[in-house]
């Protein structure tokens, strides 16, 4: 893995459903369309909550979703930027249009139990 991709995102008002079946079953594929993109997983924001500080924010976003990259970060984002000016990655209606994205690059390897 080079990097991930987080992407925060909600559904407009009322569009829940809508919204949740374009990203799983036309948005997901688009992405991993992309070259250099080797997983896509959505999650969605629990109702439990962690004790401590670690809950003072609200969350502003319900969604998540992570794109593992296995190609140059660089040339990750340009494929998708050139994929969404082609056309091969529309937008849902249902999708507001505020949202977050960030890559992340690791800053080690992954340890496990």
């Amino acid at each position: 893995m080079k990097a991930i991709d987080l992407v925060q995102t909600n559904a407009l008002p009322g569009q829940e459903a809508e919204f949740n079946e374009w990203y799983e079953k036309i948005h997901l594929g688009d992405i991993l369309a992309v070259p250099g993109i080797a997983t896509a997983q959505r999650f969605r924001l629990s109702p439990v909550k962690r004790g401590g500080n670690y809950s003072t924010m609200p969350a502003p976003f319900q969604y998540l979703a992570i794109y593992e990259f296995t190609g140059e970060t660089n040339d990750v984002l340009d494929g998708i930027e050139a994929a969404r000016k082609a056309g091969k990655i529309p937008w849902s209606k249902a999708l507001d249009p505020i949202f977050s994205a960030y890559v992340y690059e690791p800053l080690g390897e992954k340890r496990r139990k």
